[in-house]
């Protein structure tokens, strides 16, 4: 992640916000009415200036004048800094990238976007002399890209984490309640922690991206999903919830775990996503509901657990805020950050 080193005026600061679904909702809410926190750096005051969308006769729960169909329209604005919810890949890599070329810095949750597109992103921050920052696309208010920024001096020896909220809160449900996958799926819907097309969840897709995040922040070479093996991502739409129910009556739990090891001989990373049967001494055996747990062993740093709520917009929105605020603050006192 890069923060950008310009200094910003002494005014309100004015912010674009990319997308306006649930998440985008939950940002443009507390963009709109800034709570002391965020008054903190921002004591000047918060203008919400453009928030882009793909249906612009859709009612928002914005003030219709910023609604903007491009991300032209966008960048007229003349935003100091951008939020990227849009999800997807194609048209939020030609929004943020537009808006990184254009001097814009850029906090984004989007990990399918990074995961596939962040090499060509850093270099358009590095053109546009920019700032991109996104502590959000993994872990939501898990901090686990600034635990890894504070390790690049280590050698990074592994990485294992539940890092998908809706599956944990799935598995959970099934633990719980004894109901069926289909089941467990409804009830994370129902709560706000399930996509429409929970896909790329079940299928463990969105965890092996926010691997391939985690390894990038690593500093360690970071593949693209599209070129891994195919056996490297299992989900759980084949997990028995029998099997679930075993594991919890064992004193244990079945996870879907996220692992990246270092093969240092060989000078390879290898990642791969998977349900696992975990003992009640593994720190992940431990995630509930829609938690993300992170465990980073570094040599000679040694083991770091990190916990916290992996799902829902409104952890996602206080990393986005989060990386906001990181972009904003050195941009205000003249001092540059790389990351």
């Amino acid at each position: 992640m890069i923060a950008a080193p310009s200094t910003l005026p002494p005014r309100r600061l004015r912010v674009a916000l990319l997308g306006c679904g649930t998440v985008g909702r939950e940002v443009a809410r507390r963009l709109l009415a800034p709570s002391a926190a965020l008054r903190r750096w921002a004591p000047h005051g918060i203008e919400l200036v453009a928030v882009l969308v793909r249906d612009l006769a859709r009612d928002r729960d914005v003030p219709r004048e910023v609604l903007v169909g491009t991300p032209a329209s966008a960048l007229g604005r003349a935003p100091d800094v951008a939020v990227e919810v849009l999800g997807g890949r194609e048209d939020a890599r030609r929004a943020v990238q537009s808006m990184l070329e254009a001097g814009v810095p850029v906090a984004s949750a989007n990990k399918t976007l990074i995961a596939h597109d962040g090499d060509r992103l850093h270099d358009a921050a590095v053109r546009g002399g920019t700032g991109l920052r996104y502590e959000a696309a993994v872990g939501a208010a898990v901090p686990v890209l600034a635990a890894l920024a504070q390790r690049r001096g280590d050698r990074i020896v592994s990485i294992r984490g539940v890092l998908n909220g809706t599956c944990n809160a799935v598995l959970t449900s099934i633990e719980r309640d004894g109901c069926s996958l289909a089941s467990a799926i409804e009830q994370a819907r129902r709560a706000g922690l399930c996509e429409p097309d929970p896909r790329a969840d079940l299928s463990g897709a969105d965890s092996m991206e926010k691997l391939c995040v985690l390894a990038r922040a690593a500093g360690l070479p970071a593949p693209s999903p599209g070129d891994l093996p195919a056996g490297a991502t299992t989900g759980i739409e084949g997990v028995a919830p029998e099997w679930v129910r075993s594991a919890r009556r064992a004193g244990g739990a079945i996870r879907l775990v996220a692992e990246l090891s270092v093969d240092m001989a060989a000078g390879r990373v290898h990642l791969r996503v998977a349900p696992r049967r975990l003992s009640a001494g593994d720190p992940l055996a431990a995630a509930t509901g829609p938690e993300n747990i992170v465990v980073i062993d570094s040599d000679p740093g040694g083991t770091l657990v990190l916990r916290g709520q992996g799902a829902g917009p409104g952890p996602t929105a206080s990393a986005i805020l989060g990386d906001l605020a990181a972009l904003v603050v050195p941009q205000r006192s003249g001092v540059a950050v790389a990351m």
